[in-house]
């Protein structure tokens, strides 16, 4: 696609002043939405891939929101919940780094 080209320049117009973000919240949705339908594989369970399109869906709900603050404020609630959980884990990956 060109960079000047009129379909760029009608998404471009259209994401102006939308949230477009892919943060935390959101990389976490769309993980446990991968997730849910590679268990559904195995499993052979419907209401697993519904959960996991709803998921992708409140994904993409997020990212083409309007209310920018509130979606930031959303994120931030998630990362006071899930930056304890995850600190551990990160700080275990340096050390390994580092004596690698």
């Amino acid at each position: 696609m060109k960079p000047n080209s009129k379909l760029l320049q009608r998404l471009q117009s259209w994401m102006r002043g939308r949230y477009g973000q892919n943060d935390t919240l959101n990389r976490f949705l769309n993980n446990l939405a991968l997730l849910l339908i590679v268990i559904s594989f195995f499993i052979r369970t419907g209401w697993l891939l519904l959960i996991a399109v709803i998921l992708i869906g409140i994904s993409y709900w997020r990212l083409f929101s309007k209310k920018i603050y509130q979606q930031v404020a959303i994120n931030r609630g998630f990362q006071r919940f899930w930056s304890p959980i995850v600190r551990p884990f990160s700080r275990l990956k340096y050390q390994v780094k580092q004596h690698w």
